[in-house]
């Protein structure tokens, strides 16, 4: 059984290889097969809103089993406010963050808390 790893891109439109957001390509072939990367575009990327994207982080992170999460830049700041504002907290396997901007007075400083469920692998 392989493991999944779900990438939530930057704002603005991802750059594609493929057809695919060029994460998903690049991680996979550099992971192998034990694991299923899934990049998928974000709605409005270029003119982001949390409330629209924690909606479609959560629709992605229930859809898998303790996936591992990876966030870039943009993308990492919102799935850092999702996880530390979601009401039933999710079941993932990991959590990398990065290039996480500090984004300001419009999204007030996320607090980092040991209140997450990390699934056994």
């Amino acid at each position: 059984m392989s493991r999944s790893v779900l990438v939530i891109h930057g704002a603005g439109e991802p750059r594609r290889r493929g057809g695919k957001v060029y994460r998903e390509p690049m991680l996979g072939k550099a992971l192998g097969p034990e694991y299923r990367v899934q990049a998928p575009r974000m709605p409005q990327p270029t003119n982001p809103r949390y409330q629209i994207w924690a909606g479609r982080i959560a629709q992605l992170i229930d859809a898998e089993a303790s996936p591992v999460l990876v966030g870039h830049s943009f993308g990492a700041s919102m799935l850092l406010k999702y996880l530390e504002e979601a009401a039933a907290r999710p079941s993932f396997a990991g959590l990398f963050l990065i290039a996480t901007p500090i984004l300001g007075p419009r999204f007030p400083r996320v607090r980092v808390t040991a209140r997450f469920r990390v699934a056994a692998s």
